[in-house]
């Protein structure tokens, strides 16, 4: 620590793994000027106030729980209910007692959800959005009108270099968006080459050699690390 300013923005805030989708779970190292300056803030000051209370059932080890709900809310200063398992019963997972007004999903939580029995409950809270990662185009609208909420998609990843994409409603069903206008990016096929529209591409961000050294290393991977 820094005892001039308490805290030096290179200095280590978390560690958090990935979930290992496409190679074992890495330990990100992720500093403070990624997390103050871009990621789950992001996110806070634009959809969240005080008055909120933000449900998850995911582990805290994850980003999403972990960045999206509870770092999200210490922002704003909202409430947090932590379960200790996912709960696929939306009506049993947002009771009345708790006056849940957002929570957030992953991958196959929706479909689990929407395969549950429907019940006259189903409608029955005070949420107003829920904010989805990876929601199924053909169960989106479905969800919305069955549960009586908005779903806001995102696109994030823990060693993504604290880049995040939302779509809330201005862009397609199915879509993640566009980044922000002030974040540059490209998608590119294999060789680098920008593609086309409407032609498969891998999203990438450009980051200014000033800055690399700020952004998410892996731990006890020094190589990986100097790769990135």
């Amino acid at each position: 620590m820094n005892p001039g300013i308490g805290y030096r923005k290179d200095d280590i805030c978390f560690i958090t793994y990935t979930s290992g989708t496409t190679g074992l779970p890495k330990g990100v190292v992720l500093p403070l000027s990624k997390i103050i300056g871009e990621t789950a803030l992001l996110v806070a000051v634009m959809l969240f106030k005080k008055s909120d209370v933000l449900y998850t059932g995911m582990p805290l080890f994850h980003g999403n729980a972990l960045f999206v709900t509870v770092t999200s809310a210490l922002h704003v200063g909202a409430k947090v209910v932590l379960v200790r398992k996912f709960r696929p019963a939306v009506s049993g997972m947002i009771s009345e007692s708790t006056n849940v007004t957002t929570f957030n999903t992953i991958g196959a939580m929706i479909p689990i959800m929407m395969k549950q029995p429907e019940k006259p409950t189903d409608r029955q809270h005070k949420v107003r959005f829920i904010i989805s990662a990876a929601c199924p185009a053909d169960l989106w609208e479905k969800f919305e009108k069955r549960f009586g909420l908005t779903i806001y998609e995102t696109y994030g990843a823990v060693d993504g270099g604290g880049k995040t994409i939302l779509n809330l409603g201005t862009a397609p069903v199915g879509s993640i968006g566009k980044p922000p206008m002030k974040i540059k990016y490209r998608l590119v096929d294999t060789n680098m080459n920008d593609v086309p529209d409407g032609t498969p591409g891998e999203l990438i961000f450009p980051v200014p050699i000033r800055r690399a050294h700020l952004l998410s290393s892996t731990t006890k991977m020094k190589k990986a690390s100097a790769k990135r």
